[in-house]
């Protein structure tokens, strides 16, 4: 992986409202596991269904940071709700490409545009 010399800021559109987790988000998660566990976590106490998938958003960056694309001085989604909630999902249960077109999978200049 190659290092990366500097601090980047991941966030949401400032709308407050896109990007929520939805109870649908739940139930691709593997049911073994990390995934299992967080599966379970989730369905026992809904308070999360009122967040946002800011945190989720943040570590997906460094997996998969192609679906994401400069707004000001930081980066936003450059995909739609359903392909972030996907490629979250993928990440977790341990899928081994998140939705990235940059198939070495390694993170790229994030002034860079998503390709088209």
């Amino acid at each position: 992986m190659k290092k990366i010399h500097r601090t980047v800021f991941v966030d949401l559109p400032i709308d407050g409202t896109s990007y929520p987790p939805t109870a649908a988000f739940t139930d691709p998660l593997a049911q073994i596991g990390m995934p299992g566990l967080l599966r379970a976590a989730l369905l026992a106490n809904l308070e999360w269904a009122n967040t946002r998938l800011w945190d989720d958003s943040a570590a997906l960056y460094l997996l998969a940071p192609r679906l994401f694309k400069p707004n000001g001085a930081h980066l936003e989604p450059a995909v739609d709700e359903d392909t972030l909630r996907n490629a979250i999902i993928k990440a977790i249960n341990g899928d081994n490409a998140p939705t990235e077109p940059n198939e070495a999978n390694e993170p790229t200049d994030p002034t860079e545009p998503p390709p088209a």
